[in-house]
Order: structure tokens, then C-alpha cells, then sequence
């Protein structure tokens, strides 16, 4: 009985594994009819971890952008709450001082210090009256500085014209008839000369040094000559007249010795030769500066 039984048993787990043969060599014709091949089977299989790979770099993009959309805006969240606690609490700490700091002056100003207030009330009130003191002051200065300027205007208004008409003369003298006429503003400063012979005028910045400091020596005595008709005036020159030409320079004598009619004029230079034919007074320096008596 028992070699039956244990054939009986055989028998059955051969009957159970020609079973799973069969389950397996239809499963396998399953597949193979699918897919034909094997290497149909190995392309589909290589597709599928393609399609895993895609899936996963997908994923990982998510990931990414969860972590920038979600947690990085959830961290700064924190933070920003964190420093917001940090700031009520640093409020409180300052309403604290403060309330610490009012208890301490009102404590003062029981002890007596109304008198302190009282004097700094005093003299509050006195710097009040130097502020309106000197308001007004600079109100009078301003109006003297208008008053000055106003009649500096009027008076180069006034002497403007003469000014011009004798300069005009004095450079045609000078200049031979190159230049006829000066142009002057209202401050009595030339500006330009008119050229003739083109009929344009040229600006003083394009005139020579020397010709620009001899225009400057005409204006200053035509002023003089115009503030002396009442009494003669005193017109010191220093040497502006050494880039001066010879012709030119004795020109300029020829004028000069007109002026000195009206005007008591005064050169001073270090080279007297080009004033020899004037006969004037000459007043020699020594080196040390000093005149001596016996020179005058």
C-alpha cells in the first residue's frame, strides 16, 4: 500500500510540473507570437527602459521644481516669520525703554527742572530776537548791495558811451586804422573791436597779449580823463606796455601826453627808454626799494 500511495504521489507532482510546463511554453508562445523575435523582445525591452529613463528624468524635473516652487518659497516663509518675531520682540524691548525713559523725565521735571525749561524758554526767545535783528540787517545790506549795483549800472550807462567814443579815437590812433571801434559791456569790460576792412568784429580772446593789455591801458584813461573834469585824477599804470612795438609804443606816449593834461599820471616800469621823448619826471627806485631823499 505504501509503494502505491508514494507512486500515487509521483505520479501527481509529475502530472503538476507537465502542468506548469505547458502553462510556461504557452506563455512563452504568447510572447513569441507578440513579438515575432527575440530581438523584437530585446528592442522592446530597450524601449521600455528608454521610456523609464524619460519617465525618471521627468520626475527628477518635478522634483526640481517643487523644490523651487514649494520648499524654497516655504524656507523664506519661515525666515520671514522668524524675523518678524525678532521685530515684535525688539518693539517691546523699545516700548519698554521708552516707557523706562518718560517715567525718568517726568521724575526730572518733578525734582525742579521747570526752571531749566523756563531758562531755555528765556533764551530761546532771545536768539528768536538776534534771528529777526540780523534778518533785518541782511535785509539792509541786501538793499545797500542792490542800491550799489543799481548805481554802478547808471553810472557805466553814463560813462559807457564817452568811454567808447574817446577809446574808439585813441585805438585808431594806436592801431593805424586797423581797428576803429571797441565794443564794451555794461560793467565797462571791451568785449570785441570792430575790424574795418572787413567789417566784422573780433573778440578780445583773438586779439595778441599785447594788443589785449594796450586796450586795457586806453580804457583805464579814458575812465580817468572822463572822472577828472572836475579835478585831476591820479592813474597809476603799471608796465602793461612791454609786448608793445616800437611804432606802437610811441603811439601810446603820444596819448599818454594827451591824458596827462587832465589826469596826473604815473607809470611805473623798469625800463624807461621808450618814455624818453614824453619829458616827464622820473623817479628812479634803487634795488633795496628804497627812495632816498635826495632823489626826490
Amino acid at each position: 500500500m505504501d509503494s502505491i500511495k508514494f507512486k500515487e504521489e509521483k505520479l501527481t507532482a509529475s502530472a503538476e510540473r507537465t502542468a506548469q510546463i505547458r502553462m510556461c511554453e504557452e506563455t512563452i508562445g504568447a510572447i513569441i507570437k507578440n513579438y515575432v523575435t527575440l530581438d523584437n523582445l530585446k528592442r522592446s525591452v530597450d524601449d521600455s527602459q528608454n521610456e523609464l529613463d524619460q519617465i525618471e528624468g521627468s520626475l527628477n524635473e518635478v522634483l526640481n521644481e517643487y523644490e523651487e516652487r514649494v520648499e524654497i518659497p516655504k524656507r523664506l516663509h519661515e525666515q520671514a516669520n522668524q524675523r518678524v518675531d525678532e521685530l515684535i520682540e525688539r518693539i517691546q524691548d523699545i516700548r519698554k525703554n521708552k516707557a523706562v525713559q518718560l517715567a525718568k523725565i517726568e521724575m526730572a521735571t518733578s525734582q525742579g527742572n521747570y526752571c531749566q525749561l523756563a531758562d531755555m524758554e528765556i533764551e530761546l526767545d532771545k536768539k528768536k530776537k538776534r534771528k529777526e535783528t540780523l534778518s533785518r540787517r541782511a535785509d539792509g545790506v541786501k538793499l545797500l548791495h542792490d542800491l550799489v549795483m543799481a548805481m554802478q549800472m547808471e553810472r557805466s550807462a553814463a560813462l559807457s558811451g564817452p568811454v567808447a567814443d574817446l577809446t574808439n579815437r585813441w585805438l585808431q590812433i594806436l592801431t593805424d586804422g586797423n581797428y576803429d571801434s571797441l565794443v564794451i559791456d555794461g560793467s565797462l569790460r571791451p568785449t570785441s573791436v570792430h575790424l574795418p576792412k572787413y567789417d566784422d568784429e573780433l573778440s578780445m580772446d583773438s586779439l595778441s597779449h599785447g594788443t589785449q593789455e594796450q586796450i586795457v591801458v586806453l580804457l583805464r584813461l579814458a575812465i580817468g580823463v572822463l572822472v577828472s573834469k572836475d579835478e585831476p585824477n591820479l592813474i597809476l599804470i603799471d608796465d602793461r606796455l612791454v609786448n608793445a612795438d616800437p611804432m606802437r609804443m610811441k603811439r601810446l606816449c603820444l596819448i599818454m601826453q594827451e591824458v596827462s593834461n587832465t589826469c596826473q599820471l604815473i607809470v611805473t616800469t623798469c625800463n624807461d627808454t621808450p618814455y624818453a621823448g614824453m619829458g616827464a619826471n622820473i623817479i628812479r627806485i634803487p634795488a633795496d626799494g628804497k627812495i632816498e631823499p635826495a632823489t626826490l
